[in-house]
């Protein structure tokens, strides 16, 4: 319970930073307009067409999933990783890895998925409205929907079984590329908290350095499928 509320809080916060960011780095990999231009004539195009509000277009989306995800994705990883305390080739290190547990592994795929299947339908709907293009799909006449949230909703109410399919387009890449990061963020906590406990345990330290150095280390290996991902949608 702890963790899920936890996770709640800072899914709360995390889009309210970070989404700014988002929206520049989505059109920087999905519209062909920005395909050659760098961060900071991104940001100035966007200012100049849209104002500030540009920056935090498509929010709604992120900010109710990550609320979501992000709460679920912890109480996924500690049920997960409880699982496995009675199953010893799980519990075990394994040899030549410096202590690696196959749990923390299985742990990460479980929290990868739990969040990959709320993130993904959401993150479709956000990257279409931060790049202008239709949310959905009105199956009763094929044609698509502009960027309206209330248009959205009315529409999946209709027809909800061809949404759903339609909302989970690139919902693999969405998976692999939570699967790259998730993995290597609790790999890295693990080996952290065993090797140097003082830097991780520490109450100002700690955090930064988990949610710091260690979320932006994984995301190294999750961004080629998080550019894939943006493209797809």
């Amino acid at each position: 319970l702890f963790s899920l509320a936890a996770g709640a809080v800072f899914g709360m916060i995390s889009p309210l930073v970070g989404h700014p960011f988002d929206t520049v780095k989505t059109r920087m990999q999905a519209e062909a307009s920005y395909a050659n231009t760098g961060f900071l004539q991104t940001v100035m195009h966007i200012y100049k067409a849209e104002g500030a509000r540009g920056f935090y277009r498509g929010f709604i989306p992120p900010l109710v999933g990550s609320i979501a995800f992000r709460g679920l994705l912890f109480s996924a990883y500690s049920g997960a990783y409880a699982a496995c305390e009675q199953i010893p080739v799980l519990h075990d290190p394994l040899p030549y890895t410096g202590g690696l547990r196959p749990k923390v592994i299985v742990g990460a795929m479980a929290a990868a998925f739990s969040r990959a299947v709320i993130e993904s339908p959401l993150d479709f709907v956000k990257v279409r409205i931060m790049v202008g293009k239709e949310a959905m799909l009105d199956s009763s006449s094929s044609k698509v929907v502009k960027n309206s949230m209330v248009s959205s909703f009315r529409l999946f109410s209709a027809s909800p079984v061809s949404s759903i399919r339609h909302v989970y387009h690139g919902f693999f890449p969405t998976l692999f590329r939570t699967m790259g990061l998730l993995g290597s963020f609790f790999v890295m906590v693990d080996y952290s908290v065993r090797y140097i406990p003082d830097v991780v345990n520490a109450p100002v330290t700690g955090p930064f350095f988990k949610g710091g150095v260690c979320a932006t280390a994984a995301w190294v290996f999750a961004f080629p499928f998080e550019s894939v991902k943006s493209v797809i949608q």
